[in-house]
């Protein structure tokens, strides 16, 4: 097996897919396991042993080195839709939702400092950098007609519209689905909230930038999901890992919470 070999498992991959493949260095520990995990991207491929006495990676390619910023000027950008309607404090009436809606406290709330949206109607969760400074905005409706955009993204500037919170500095950060569980899960461990139902590069890079530990556990029906982004991105990480959730981290009790939390971080 050679680095030759692997481009050849690679040619026969579709995009995002992924293969395992004997290890070109460990072979398996001489013991044949396919320990070596194979990810085409675009014209990238990407490789990694998993074997800990190994952990060889690389990439090879015309995009190898997809790790940097993109020198194309003209690549497709995310499109930038500032919020620019009318913001005011949630009522006291609203704060009691949310608290018994998604099992906020007070503490909650001081770390998401959410506002009311008056012309759609819906609470403004502030979408953070990984430095806390605010980029846009998720206007989320509560309303049981909110029809299929329950979540409406708006943003500040051309970034990703993950939402950092990183009140305890750990090693490890938790990748979840949306504000609501971020913020829950924040309370034990840093978190992001991806705001959407996937991320690309130039998003892992974000991620990959602060942390060197991920455990990708997206909502109960978007476990595929996060099994897809760990396979496309292991290879970015020291460790990365998916948590499969019985039930959205926002649904769970607070006892239940950090017992999870404290198990798979």
């Amino acid at each position: 097996m050679s680095i030759d070999n692997i481009k050849l498992e690679a040619m026969a991959l579709e995009d995002g897919e992924s293969v395992r493949v004997l290890c070109p260095f460990c072979y398996g520990g001489g013991s044949g396991e396919k320990s070596c995990n194979i990810t085409r991207m675009e014209e990238t491929t990407l490789w990694n042993c998993h074997r800990a006495s190994c952990l060889e990676s690389g990439a090879t390619g015309g995009g190898a080195n997809f790790l940097r910023p993109p020198p194309d000027e003209n690549a497709k950008k995310q499109r930038c839709t500032p919020y620019e309607g009318e913001l005011e404090h949630l009522s006291p009436e609203w704060l009691k939702f949310l608290k018994a809606k998604i099992g906020w406290t007070d503490e909650h709330v001081k770390l998401a400092r959410p506002l009311y949206a008056i012309e759609e109607d819906r609470v403004a969760f502030p979408i953070y950098s990984p430095t806390g400074v605010r980029r846009g905005w998720v206007l989320r409706s509560y309303a049981a007609d909110a029809g299929r955009f329950k979540a409406l993204t708006r943003m500040d500037s051309e970034t990703p519209h993950m939402s950092w919170y990183r009140p305890n500095n750990t090693p490890c950060v938790v990748i979840v689905e949306d504000t609501p569980s971020a913020v829950r899960v924040a309370q034990y461990v840093d978190s992001v909230a991806i705001n959407g139902g996937g991320i690309g590069p130039e998003y892992a890079r974000e991620i990959a930038a602060n942390y060197k530990s991920v455990v990708w556990a997206l909502d109960a029906d978007a476990t595929a999901t996060a099994i897809a982004m760990n396979q496309k991105f292991s290879i970015m990480f020291e460790h990365s890992r998916v948590q499969v959730l019985e039930r959205d981290f926002k649904d769970e009790s607070e006892e239940n919470l950090q017992e999870l939390l404290e198990w798979i971080t």
